[in-house]
């Protein structure tokens, strides 16, 4: 008896605390569904990011054209750029590009300007960069010393390339403040707005520097932008670019789908114009291609050859899908763009050495650059900066991620509000290792969030302060209003006002914050 006395008493303590370990626990600022988020609080809405808003499927397009068809050979050792970019300018749009398996050579950038054209491979099919872009250039009789530094930052092999078009006379401004979380906005009573229409809300700092402080809680009276004249980047005061579709207008009032991430101010200028989606550059992909590189190291921190990836610019609703890289100085830039996908995309190293930084940047999202939605990325490589967002970035997402040591590069000039959710990162002790002049104020802004990171050595921390930097950081503090939901082991600071949940590895929910976003906005 007393036997099963025991057992009874064994069973019901594992049955317990099966059923503790089992509880889910939900955030603060979410809820079990939804229930307790505030879009007037510091948990921005994140939902709308990827192509067609997460909406819609990236589309298919019929084959208008295959590489070789005109001569081109794969596997021979000979350039088969011009062929390539002759399809890409003259195929029936929108249409395809298929690219057959084999190694293909490129000696030239290529360039995809047209909307609707998605270059695709067949399962083998690569394109082997022998040359870097310097080299082309000076083979070329290019004068490369203008275009040293570009080769760090803006020059790749593959270029996608557009404009986001509004009409001109359907313009106007906002001419009442509006709170952060608003769906209504009061707009100029001549104003060509329907309902239906995109819209490009812009705002731009004044004299006294208010949207760079609000955007970035500096405190004091410091100046920014002229400090120092010489970096190009300090003048840019369009600080906040928003892109929303109307859905009702009453008089002067117009009824928008997304709510308003920040305050809109009248002291900043804010600019409604209609997108003209005809004119502005769309559904561009490109897919089921590797990249390789020859090899050649990498020469350090500037000193890129122009080994260097894809470009994208001035575009909406487009894509990189399963784009495996391979040996670059730079992978995957960003200008501009909004509403694009990146889906499957793989970084790594072959004849670089592995268990050093092989480049510059992994993928760089810049130029008030918003709602990119980057998922199922691979980094089997470490780069100097893995993951940038700079320059007004602003609600992109990053996604069902894996590194072997990840970092979350924070590279100044107002990046703020964006999502790192469902990561592993491997060794995590890199986590925020951000960069950036520090001249160009805090390496992040408000609301940036971290959702559910993991790691599997190390340990996750904030950087800490460099001597060159404590009077600007003194003023403004890096990492203000930081959402930190599911880090394990990261610490909130009643200085920068951070907010911290679930650090000792508790079974939360939900896992993914921007699922959890898009599958509540989609329901409703």
């Amino acid at each position: 008896m007393k036997f099963f006395f025991k057992i009874m008493i064994l069973s019901v303590l594992v049955v317990t605390c099966n059923y503790a370990l089992a509880q889910v626990k939900y955030s603060e600022l979410w809820g079990k569904n939804g229930e307790k988020w505030d879009p007037a609080g510091r948990l921005p809405d994140f939902s709308f990011a990827g192509y067609e808003t997460g909406a819609k499927e990236i589309p298919i397009f019929a084959v208008q054209a295959t590489l070789g068809q005109n001569g081109a050979k794969p596997n021979d050792g000979v350039d088969d750029a011009d062929e390539l970019q002759n399809l890409i300018n003259t195929i029936k749009t929108p249409g395809t590009v298929l690219i057959p398996k084999g190694t293909w050579n490129l000696d030239k950038r290529i360039y995809i300007k047209r909307s609707g054209v998605v270059v695709k491979g067949e399962d083998g099919a690569e394109f082997f960069m022998r040359k870097s872009l310097s080299q082309i250039d000076k083979e070329n009789n290019v004068d490369t010393t203008p275009l040293e530094m570009d080769y760090s930052f803006f020059q790749a092999f593959i270029n996608l390339e557009g404009k986001i078009v509004t009409k001109k006379k359907c313009s106007g401004g906002v001419v009442k403040n509006a709170p952060q979380g608003t769906k209504t906005l009061s707009v100029s009573k001549k104003m060509k707005v329907c309902v239906g229409d995109w819209i490009m809300i812009t705002q731009t700092d004044d004299a006294t520097e208010s949207l760079y402080k609000y955007i970035n809680n500096v405190t004091d009276g410091r100046s920014f932008y002229q400090n120092p004249p010489t970096d190009e980047l300090l003048n840019e005061k369009n600080m906040f670019t928003f892109y929303t579709k109307v859905l009702g207008r009453k008089g002067n009032v117009i009824t928008i789908e997304r709510p308003m991430p920040i305050n809109t101010d009248t002291r900043w200028n804010p600019t409604v114009a209609v997108l003209d989606m005809e004119q502005t550059t769309q559904n561009i992909g490109f897919q089921n291609i590797t990249l390789r590189m020859n090899g050649d190291a990498w020469g350090g921190h500037f000193k890129n050859d122009g080994f260097s990836g894809i470009t994208m610019n001035g575009l909406m609703n487009s894509w990189l899908k399963d784009v495996t890289i391979i040996d670059a100085d730079n992978c995957i830039y960003f200008h501009n763009i909004a509403f694009c996908t990146l889906d499957g995309i793989t970084i790594k190293g072959d004849k670089r050495a592995s268990n050093k930084e092989i480049g510059h940047h992994g993928i760089f999202i810049r130029d008030s650059s918003r709602d990119n939605l980057i998922t199922n990325f691979k980094f089997e490589a470490s780069y100097l900066h893995d993951l940038t967002v700079e320059a007004h970035a602003t609600q992109n997402v990053f996604t069902n991620g894996i590194g072997s040591q990840l970092n979350f590069d924070h590279h100044r000039l107002g990046p703020f509000a964006n999502l790192f959710t469902n990561i592993n990162v491997g060794n995590g002790n890199r986590l925020m290792g951000s960069s950036g002049s520090f001249y160009r104020g805090p390496n992040s802004g408000i609301y940036t969030t971290l959702w559910n990171i993991k790691k599997t050595s190390g340990n996750f921390k904030l950087p800490t302060t460099t001597s060159s930097e404590r009077a600007l950081k003194k003023s403004a503090p890096d990492w203000f209003y930081l959402n930190a939901i599911g880090v394990q082991g990261v610490k909130a600071s009643e200085e920068r006002l951070q907010y911290v949940e679930f650090t000792n590895g508790e079974n939360f929910s939900p896992k993914n914050l921007y699922e959890a976003q898009k599958a509540f906005r989609l329901k409703k």
